[in-house]
């Protein structure tokens, strides 16, 4: 029989406020990463509403040339020079932001209820952050009091190893 066997494993002593503990902040961590998620997904929807944005100024640009374009020529009192090919790129410019816009309203709706969950994401944490100076506190009193009998055995060998110091140095 070698020394390992005479050393029996101690069962884990049960510790419910840490254990609480543990489940708490997971909680806060799994909601945390529902609101990045969220914050993720409203992002795209700002890239789809930024994207229409951005095609419906390309259609007013192009509208602009061409009216400028057609209104110098009658300003002048010439012919009207041929913006067909100008015309058909605002047509093209005209159906893609319509494309668009179809998708920034479905963005825009999605993005609204985006926010809206994150809100409620954040009062359920913060009811959960209300909890956790509470629940780290009665953890920190647990393991204090399962150390607390190996904390007095150290104590005491320590002092009595500094008696037994002293003792010594008043005998020499």
């Amino acid at each position: 029989m070698g020394i390992f066997n005479t050393v029996r494993k101690q069962p884990a002593p049960s510790l419910p406020h840490a254990d609480e503990l543990k489940m708490h902040l997971r909680e806060i961590a799994a909601i945390n990463d529902l609101r990045t998620e969220l914050s993720r997904k409203h992002e795209l929807c700002r890239g789809d509403m930024n994207a229409a944005d951005v095609a419906t100024a390309r259609v007013q640009a192009l509208r602009g040339d061409v009216d400028a374009v057609l209104a110098d020529a009658r300003y002048r009192g010439i012919e009207a020079p041929n913006v067909s090919a100008k015309q058909a790129e605002l047509v093209a410019a005209v159906a893609e932001a319509d494309r668009l816009a179809a998708i920034a309203r479905a963005a825009e709706t999605a993005a609204r209820r985006y926010v809206t969950d994150a809100a409620g994401l954040n009062i359920q944490l913060d009811a959960l952050r209300q909890r956790t100076s509470r629940l780290i506190h009665a953890a920190l009193i647990e393991q204090i009091i399962l150390t607390a009998p190996a904390f007095r055995e150290a104590e005491e060998s320590f002092r009595t190893t500094i008696r037994e110091t002293m003792r010594l140095c008043l005998a020499a």
